[in-house]
């Protein structure tokens, strides 16, 4: 017989209780909770064997060891087999109470994970959505959390810092760091840099790198935030290498255009002028303001037009 003060401690718990009786391993008492839980009327519940409630090999070996004193708890995630046949995921843990010293009971508390599983899947969703993400931009991604630590980066940030596979195989912050700080032409610079970022949580930053493998990097910081408060930070690196290149050759074709002593001038596609060098405008007798505009056509002559 369950006191009735036995009854009433269970109902108040969220959680769903079962107490069973060690020699018969029959339910003895339960609680609304377990009521709802399994879908199952209190009668139904009452003076079923435990065991036909189980879907796992580890309840039924755990408690054939109760029936045979071999075993008196246990916690585990498991599975509970509903009242229309279905199993559902469940946080379980059994214990030994005595209800007065020689009346031992198991209580039996189950937690529905049902929405725990539901939101990990969603989770990993997001996670897949998020690493499909990082790894399709052309750009170098590094995430580290408030105290610096690297929460998680890309290829492509691999790339342009030419990991050794010893780093991406096995984390290791420290020698990332300094692999890192050791690829920068001006590694002081570098680190002096790293430290300013890092005592702003919420500086954004941009700057421009030179490695020793002769890339030039363009990097982006941002704080990361979670609940409105700065919780890590996003760094982005982009090789603009090529860029830069193209910018100088464009630099020096510009000082070659206005220096050269032959007259240059550009044309668009219906031949008028986009620009001229200032041999052109001496040989035109022309200022550029004069030219930009004009015909191409009305500095050739051909004898054999009878235009």
């Amino acid at each position: 017989m369950i006191p009735a003060g036995y009854s009433l401690l269970i109902e108040a718990l969220i959680e769903a209780v079962w107490l069973v009786d060690p020699v018969s391993l029959r339910i003895v008492s339960v609680n609304q909770a377990a009521i709802t839980l399994a879908g199952l009327s209190r009668e139904d519940l009452q003076g079923r064997v435990a065991i036909e409630l189980t879907a796992t090999p580890e309840d039924h070996c755990f408690w054939e060891d109760v029936a045979a004193g071999l075993s008196h708890d246990i916690h585990s995630e498991t599975l509970l087999r509903t009242g229309d046949g279905v199993a559902i995921p469940v946080d379980r843990r059994v214990s030994r109470v005595w209800i007065d010293a020689a009346t031992p009971l198991y209580l039996v508390c189950l937690q529905d994970l049902r929405q725990q599983r539901r939101t990990e899947v969603e989770l990993e969703r997001l996670v897949a959505e998020l690493r499909a993400t990082l790894e399709s931009t052309a750009d170098g991604i590094m995430a580290s959390d408030r105290h610096g630590r690297v929460r998680n980066y890309n290829r492509r940030f691999a790339e342009i810092w030419d990991l050794p596979e010893a780093l991406m195989v096995r984390r290791n912050d420290p020698a990332l760091f300094a692999h890192m700080a050791a690829a920068v032409v001006d590694s002081d610079g570098y680190e002096a840099r790293l430290a300013e970022i890092a005592a702003s949580p919420l500086l954004e930053a941009d700057d421009e790198l030179v490695l020793r493998s002769g890339r030039i990097v363009e990097r982006r910081s941002l704080p990361q935030y979670q609940r409105g408060e700065a919780s890590g930070r996003v760094f982005a690196f982009r090789d603009i290498t090529q860029q830069v290149d193209s910018q100088a050759r464009l630099r020096l074709a510009a000082k070659v255009f206005e220096s050269s002593l032959d007259a240059i001038f550009i044309t668009g596609a219906d031949f008028r002028l986009l620009a001229a060098n200032p041999s052109c405008e001496r040989l035109t007798g022309n200022a550029q303001a004069s030219l930009l505009g004009s015909s191409a056509k009305q500095f050739f002559h051909d004898p054999h037009d009878q235009g």
